[in-house]
This record gives structure tokens, C-alpha cells and sequence, in this order.
């Protein structure tokens, strides 16, 4: 599948995307398991990618526990800017459409 963001100023990032996992029934699906976060690490822009579920919202703390931000969702994906943030580790927090949430570590350099 492809992955298609459009930003404010209306840069379009095609990304192409495959995951390639051995699924032995559908009992042993986890949707927490296809989200992934790139680049990482980063130092821009930094892409946020749920192959089974929509997003509802992304939440990034410092390595301090620091809500550093909130955003919300609808899509499968979600394109941040962190050109702001400080060089460092950062905890990602992704909460999906069915009440799932994943954590990722993420370093912005």
C-alpha cells in the first residue's frame, strides 16, 4: 500500500509500505503489531503508519514524562513535525481505533 500525507503546505510524500508477517490464524493478529514510526531516528519530520487500524490520537513525552505533544487523528497515518523538539529520546504513544495503544521510542537528532 502506499501512504499519501499532504501538509500545510501542500507537499505530497508518497511512501511505499509492505509488511511481510507470517500469520499463522487471525486469532494471532495483534494491530499493534503493524504501527510503525520513520524515520528513526529523526530530525524533522517523523511519519506515523497503522497498517490494519486508524489512529485516534498520537501522544510524544520526553524522556522526563513530559507531555510534549497531543495530536488527534482519523486516518492510518499521521505525518509530525518535530523540527522544534530538542535533540533526544522521545516516547511515542499511539492510540488505535479499537482501544490499543503502542509505545515507541523514537530519537530526534
Amino acid at each position: 500500500s502506499t501512504v499519501k500525507s499532504q501538509s500545510s503546505s501542500s507537499k505530497v510524500i508518497d511512501i511505499p509500505f509492505t509488511f511481510n508477517v507470517g500469520i499463522a490464524s487471525i486469532s494471532d493478529i495483534n494491530p499493534t503489531d503493524f504501527v510503525v514510526a520513520y524515520p528513526n531516528p529523526t530530525n524533522n519530520i517523523l511519519s506515523i503508519y497503522s497498517e490494519i487500524l486508524n489512529i485516534e490520537k498520537i501522544d510524544i513525552y520526553d524522556i522526563h514524562g513530559k507531555s510534549v505533544l497531543n495530536e488527534k487523528s482519523m486516518l492510518n497515518y499521521k505525518t509530525l513535525d518535530l523540527s522544534s523538539f530538542a535533540k533526544g529520546t522521545y516516547i511515542v504513544v499511539v492510540y488505535l481505533e479499537d482501544k490499543s495503544i503502542k509505545r515507541l521510542t523514537v530519537v530526534v537528532e
